[in-house]
């Protein structure tokens, strides 16, 4: 439990970094998480999918940054395009089999593509709406995750998806819920200088508690289906990155979707 708090202050410490400093500082640690979730990710599906290619997956990661700096999103999906293509065109010279190329593809969409709308936000026309978005993706879901722990180790009786995940109870999603709501509100009250009515942030409460707990049990799938506890031992006590990324994951869809569509 102790190795487990001390990460745990330390990945808030580096939240607390990211959104202070954002800019490049920002955009490179993004870019370096998303390599390492890349190779946790392909690592685990390698036991199931020898052959899975994975260069046209890093070369995606390496180039995202120039590639959006250059173009915005439009580069991006250039770039994830182009990407698929070489993940198909390499399969023809290397005799993959169909799945091999499938487990490729789909790791240039999970968990490569959402960090996309994650540097999108910390490069948001308006800086303060793009540090709400990034507060709300960020460490709302890691707020959502101790909410939703702490709840369901007191009062969690009832099993949420015990097949995916047997620790995970009802009880603590809703605990999760209320302590992203509450922390969701908290932001909203300081957007109201930038003009975003509050009611927005109890929406986004909803939409990003239940794009997480989504995430969180789409990464313990897949976990389960190639047989590991963790994806990695990056954060002691904790696992890899994607155990810590797996609700920003969908989380970042999630609100990069209304930002989009309802506050730019």
């Amino acid at each position: 439990m102790g190795t487990r708090i001390i990460t745990g202050i330390v990945a808030l410490c580096m939240v607390a970094f990211f959104l202070t400093f954002r800019g490049w500082a920002a955009d490179l640690m993004l870019i370096a998480f998303l390599l390492v979730a890349q190779w946790e990710v392909l690592t685990a599906l390698k036991s199931k999918y020898p052959k899975i290619g994975r260069w046209p997956v890093y070369i995606f990661g390496i180039l995202l940054l120039p590639a959006f700096l250059w173009k915005g999103l439009t580069g991006a999906v250039i770039l994830l395009s182009a990407c698929l293509v070489a993940q198909m065109t390499c399969a023809l010279f290397e005799g993959r089999s169909v799945d091999n190329i499938i487990a490729g593809s789909f790791t240039l969409l999970y968990p490569s593509l959402p960090f996309a709308f994650l540097i999108a936000l910390n490069h948001w026309p308006d800086y303060w709406v793009g540090l709400y978005g990034l507060l709300i993706a960020v460490a709302g879901s890691s707020i959502c995750d101790i909410g939703a722990y702490f709840t369901g180790t007191f009062i969690g009786k009832h099993k949420l998806c015990p097949e995916i995940s047997p620790k995970k109870t009802v009880e603590g999603a809703i605990g999760g819920f209320v302590w992203n709501l509450i922390f969701c509100m908290g932001v909203g009250y300081f957007a109201q200088g930038a003009g975003i009515p509050l009611w927005h942030f109890a929406i986004l409460a909803v939409l990003s508690s239940l794009a997480g707990e989504l995430g969180d049990l789409a990464a313990s799938q897949i976990k389960r289906f190639c047989g590991i506890k963790d994806y990695g031992k990056v954060f002691p006590g904790h696992g890899g990155v994607m155990d810590r990324f797996d609700g920003i994951v969908f989380n970042a869809v999630a609100v990069f979707g209304y930002f989009t569509l309802f506050l730019l």
